[in-house]
């Protein structure tokens, strides 16, 4: 459970922000030491490492700031991919209230390739919590036989460039380093 409380722990802290940014900036690649995969990220988001997390959480920044948040997690599983993220999406609409949410509901659930050819799967998810309207979108890969990355970003509804393809084409760098 605590797997997935982590993949929403921002999300009760979006606050509404600016407008909407036009394009989107130049971004860098993330890796974290021994995780197995990098992403690129856009280049205005902050880093904030959190205490007990194996890894750093994103923020937007910007005009944007705090409007979108991105985390990552390892689930250590022998499941098949579809197979896990059928089990997670099941844990978490029986638990948001305790993972933060007023309401939340599935979406859409699509295969998805990265531009390396990674094969993964979309769930994405809208929601309210404390009153705000929100958006999740979550990217599962195989990172071994063993592991599944998670890939959540969670974003205030209505940010004309805080939204599906902006996620998806930051998705869309996620690799697997061999």
């Amino acid at each position: 459970m605590i797997a997935f409380h982590r993949l929403f722990i921002f999300v009760f802290v979006i606050v509404a922000s600016a407008s909407a940014v036009a394009g989107q900036t130049p971004c860098s690649r993330y890796s974290n030491a021994g995780s197995g995969f990098s992403i690129c990220l856009p280049g205005d988001w902050t880093r904030s490492d959190v205490a007990d997390d194996a890894f750093p959480h994103f923020i937007a920044a910007g005009q944007n700031a705090g409007a979108a948040y991105l985390n990552f997690a390892i689930a250590k599983t022998a499941a098949p991919l579809a197979d896990y993220v059928t089990e997670a999406n099941k844990k978490v609409l029986e638990h948001i209230k305790e993972i933060g949410f007023d309401s939340l509901s599935l979406v859409s659930r699509t295969e998805f390739v990265t531009s390396s050819k990674e094969h993964g799967v979309l769930l994405i998810y809208t929601g309210t919590s404390k009153g705000l309207g929100v958006r999740v979108s979550q990217y599962y890969f195989d990172l071994s036989q063993s592991q599944k990355t998670i890939l959540t970003f969670t974003y205030k509804e209505g940010i004309k460039s805080l939204n599906d393809q902006f996620f998806e084409t930051v998705a869309a760098t996620f690799q697997l380093e061999k």
